[in-house]
């Protein structure tokens, strides 16, 4: 509470507490401060931090294009993990069966991988099948701190073509989806 964190470092940390985000050890963009001399009681205002990427809004015509009623693509987000298989990435792909569910074709793939950007081998294969079908692949790490630098991940000390991301899996998806509606 009283803080406004920037939102490539904030988190919800707990599930019912009333101060139940953090911002994983990065400046606060902005301070509630109290004013007990003012006049008339105590003014409350904020003090807002002069490198915080809060202090530069998205301009008027960027807002209203994302809030403009359009098909956001289709972006979906799986996990790297023991045993896993191509099956759901080739699942994903099939535009077929998106049309028969009545949903958009996937535009891209977001993937939480272990550590360092380390991929199971058969879900790498799955995802440069879709790669070279049009599907945008992005890489983040599960690990809540240190994310991936960009580029592209390595597993085993070998780059696999796959971009990268330093934010959080699901921030990762949710910036893919701004992306490729950009390029819309």
């Amino acid at each position: 509470a009283r803080r406004v964190m920037g939102a490539r470092g904030v988190r919800k940390v707990h599930a019912t507490r009333l101060d139940a985000f953090d911002s994983s050890g990065e400046p606060d963009a902005a301070r509630l401060v109290d004013n007990p001399t003012a006049v008339g009681g105590s003014e409350v205002r904020w003090s807002w931090a002069a490198d915080s990427e809060a202090s530069a809004p998205p301009s008027a015509d960027r807002l209203a294009s994302l809030l403009a009623p359009v098909a956001w693509p289709r972006v979906e987000l799986l996990l790297s993990h023991a045993a896993a298989s191509g099956a759901l990435v080739q699942a994903l792909c099939d535009t077929d069966g998106a049309r028969r569910l009545g949903v958009p074709p996937l535009r891209g793939l977001v993937v939480a991988a272990t550590g360092n950007g380390t991929l199971h081998r058969e879900l790498e294969a799955a995802l440069h099948h879709a790669q070279s079908r049009g599907v945008r692949v992005l890489i983040a790490t599960r690990c809540a701190e240190g994310g991936l630098r960009a580029g592209h991940s390595a597993s085993m000390g070998e780059g696999l073509g796959f971009a990268t991301t330093d934010l959080s899996p699901v921030k990762a998806r949710l910036s893919l989806m701004l992306e490729l509606l950009d390029e819309h």
